[in-house]
């Protein structure tokens, strides 16, 4: 028994170092749901609809912006994504990994780069990410609605839980159908949390190592998706991790009231979306931007299946 569960935890760690070093894993990952998300989107996409819910009306947002909308975005992503993907399986060493061997050599004469490895993946890891993804976006469906309606009877016993236009079925299946709920279910796992878990999170703890107040807190270094950024470290104690997450996640949840497309504004919904995106916070740090984006996707994919 005792072999069983070293040898168990053995994998895990070596799934864990993989996953977390390697950035072969993530690219492919998010080419992968990049692509199922434009693809479906060519062939199913009704550009007449106003917008199929709040999550649409940012990509309607960026299409006024830039032609095509999120496919120029997306193809850029792809593009440059795929050719680190393609260095890293041909063991060439991009500009950044060039540009650090050249500073070394300029510290140190007799210093000889070492050439790089061509990595070959396990390629049973592509399914335990997005396995990780299903399990934790199956569990925040089926369970975070309960806690937090256990939340607002404690708050008001006589709080009516607003519907949201998203969960109007009748209004969603007016607009969209299958392939648009399963592009939609995608897209939006994506580029919500590359926008808000990836960038705002890095943007706002760059900022907050500016601020006076932070200088009390222990700011290290540490590795998000593959992004080494100073930010204060995940740690159950650690007030200046928590400040840039509640931050960060209040900003996710004020941007679900885009009105007309919106949630209903209220107790329920501010809780559920400030609980949703805490929780998707502390997979970004812990588990990277990929496992995130499956964690949404899922979540997405039941809520459009289900409600």
């Amino acid at each position: 028994m005792i072999f069983v569960e070293t040898e168990l935890y053995r994998s895990i760690n070596k799934y864990n170092s993989q996953i977390s070093d390697n950035r072969f894993y993530e690219f492919v990952h998010l080419i992968f749901i990049l692509l199922i998300y434009e693809v479906l989107l060519l062939f199913s996409y009704n550009p007449h609809v106003l917008a199929y819910n709040g999550v649409d009306a940012w990509f309607k947002f960026s299409q006024a912006v830039i032609p095509h909308g999120t496919l120029f975005v997306s193809l850029f992503l792809i593009i440059n994504w795929g050719n680190y993907v393609r260095l890293d399986w041909i063991g060439e060493k991009d500009r950044h990994e060039l540009r650090k061997d050249y500073d070394e050599k300029k510290k140190n004469k007799k210093f000889k780069p070492k050439p790089k490895s061509p990595f070959r993946p396990n390629w049973y890891y592509f399914g335990f990410m997005a396995l990780e993804g299903f399990v934790y976006g199956s569990l925040i469906f089926a369970l975070l609605r309960y806690v937090i309606q256990l939340l607002s009877d404690i708050i008001d016993p006589n709080l009516a839980i607003p519907l949201s236009l998203d969960s109007s079925v009748a209004l969603r299946d007016f607009h969209t159908n299958f392939f648009q709920d399963i592009s939609l279910a995608f897209g939006a796992g994506f580029y919500e949390e590359l926008l808000f878990r990836g960038f705002l999170f890095v943007g706002i703890a760059w900022l907050a190592k500016k601020v006076k107040m932070f200088s009390r807190f222990k700011a290290e270094t540490t590795t998000v998706s593959r992004m080494k950024i100073n930010v204060p470290k995940y740690k159950p104690k650690d007030m200046g991790f928590w400040t840039v997450v509640a931050f960060g996640t209040l900003i996710y949840t004020l941007s679900h009231y885009l009105y007309p497309f919106g949630d209903v504004f209220g107790v329920y919904t501010i809780l559920y979306r400030f609980s949703f995106g805490m929780i998707m916070f502390i997979i970004f740090v812990q588990r990277g931007l990929s496992v995130a984006v499956w964690t949404h996707v899922i979540y997405d994919l039941w809520y459009f299946i289900f409600l």
